[in-house]
């Protein structure tokens, strides 16, 4: 088993402060990628939700957000077998 992505409510409230910070700093490009929570979540599989986690970290390390993301805590990510 390995950590695939945040569990939602944590992965929501990544979202909501990479995107606010993407607000303040004037909306320029793409904002952040959308997590796969609520519905998304149910329907997604580990790997689309690890593809998605990974393209978050990539936004948030080339907004200079990357603290947002580099401390969450093990107990809040969700672990499976991502397979392709």
């Amino acid at each position: 088993m390995q950590e695939i992505c945040p569990n939602p409510l944590m992965w929501n409230k990544v979202y909501s402060k990479l995107k606010k910070a993407w607000v303040e700093s004037g909306g320029a490009g793409e904002q952040p990628p959308k997590p796969l929570v609520v519905d998304l979540w149910a329907y997604s599989s580990d790997h689309e939700k690890a593809e998605r986690w990974q393209q978050t970290l990539s936004w948030a390390l080339n907004h200079s957000c990357y603290s947002v993301v580099a401390d969450i805590a093990t107990n809040d990510m969700y672990t499976g077998a991502v397979t392709a």
